[in-house]
């Protein structure tokens, strides 16, 4: 399953990737840029750091399924967010070779996070079926103006709200730049949460 990688964090903030973004939409194209270095979401500092203030006011345990190489939870724990990654094609230490299923199983999590999961996996549905989960961080494409698939918007149970100070310092793949500059930035992602009711 295809997961969201990131780009190194050291140094780079979201100026910085904004500079990648202009320099690469004047050239092969952002997307083709993005695809060519397996990144579906910039991890400039700011949006982890938004991120990660986000997960800090979520008890429970973090379980982030579709992990890739386990990039977002490793700069996470670097912001003393444990997170568990899990993933089934595993290729990193800190990543746990499992399907969504074996780990919802497994780990009972409160919260979970994911980030580009494919939308016809069903995933969304696996993990609002998850008797243990109260929260669902979901970060993944705009679609018909929403942010993810049908079935996190359409489930009863569960409020959702968009996640707009993580959104404000999210660049994605899916993200374009009309005239080639920052200041025509058209989002192309978003960050969404959602609650069980109780």
């Amino acid at each position: 399953m295809p997961s969201p990688s990131t780009a190194s964090a050291s140094a780079s903030d979201l100026e910085t990737w904004f500079g990648r973004m202009e320099e690469a939409e004047q050239a092969e194209g952002w997307l083709a840029w993005c695809r060519d270095r397996g990144i579906f979401i910039a991890s400039a500092n700011e949006f982890v750091d938004a991120l990660a203030n986000e997960l800090r006011c979520l008890a429970g345990t973090i379980l982030e399924i579709g992990s890739g190489v386990g990039e977002l939870a490793a700069e996470l724990g670097r912001r003393n967010v444990s997170v568990i990654a899990t993933d089934p094609a595993a290729v990193a230490p800190n990543v746990i070779r499992m399907s969504a299923r074996e780990a919802l199983k497994l780990y009972k999590p409160a919260t979970v996070l994911s980030s580009f999961l494919p939308v016809d996996a069903g995933v969304e549905a696996d993990v609002l079926r998850c008797a243990s989960v109260q929260r669902y961080l979901y970060l993944g494409p705009i679609i018909m103006g929403r942010v993810g698939p049908e079935a996190l918007w359409n489930v009863t149970g569960w409020s959702a709200k968009r996640l707009l100070e993580v959104e404000d310092v999210l660049i994605s793949r899916l993200d374009i730049l009309p005239d080639f500059s920052r200041r025509t930035h058209l989002r192309g992602a978003g960050a969404v949460l959602l609650q069980r009711v109780q």
